[in-house]
């Protein structure tokens, strides 16, 4: 029962992450990248996987670093070095999952939430806690909440 809650939360934070990326690099377009889920079964495989992450020429960010086998690995690959990255994988017999097939595709998903939620004012019961908030969004919604605590 607590699996799909627990996925939920590592996507919501992985799409928080990319949007920081983001803000970070200004308005650095993500087309094409993709998010994927390495599961190392020992390692030899680690080993490889850190090999991988020493490839500054692919561009690979590392979410979720290479420590142990029992841990995934999550890195986003750019659309230009995907076909290195799955095929450096695949001829290490390194098993991995597409966590996110878009990456642009989920921020933009996250950017019209975020337009959609400015549009009405927000209120301490209104206040949506699954979508980014700018922080002068969050001390807004912090004043209404002393205020109508106060009175």
């Amino acid at each position: 029962d607590a699996l799909p809650i627990l996925a939920l939360l590592n996507m919501r934070l992985l799409v928080v992450f990319a949007a920081l990326l983001v803000g970070a690099f200004g308005q650095k377009l993500f087309v094409g990248d993709q998010v994927l889920r390495i599961k190392a079964i020992d390692e030899e495989q680690i080993s490889k996987i850190r090999e991988l992450q020493d490839l500054d020429h692919l561009e690979i960010d590392f979410w979720r670093g290479p420590f142990k086998p029992s841990l995934p690995v999550d890195i986003r690959v750019p659309f230009s070095s995907l076909q290195a990255v799955k095929a450096f994988l695949e001829s290490n017999s390194i098993a991995y999952t597409i966590m996110i097939d878009d990456v642009q595709t989920l921020l933009d998903e996250d950017q019209q939430q975020m337009a959609a939620a400015r549009s009405y004012e927000q209120s301490t019961r209104t206040f949506n806690f699954e979508t980014y908030h700018t922080l002068d969004e969050i001390y807004a919604w912090m004043d209404s909440l002393v205020t109508q605590i106060l009175h």
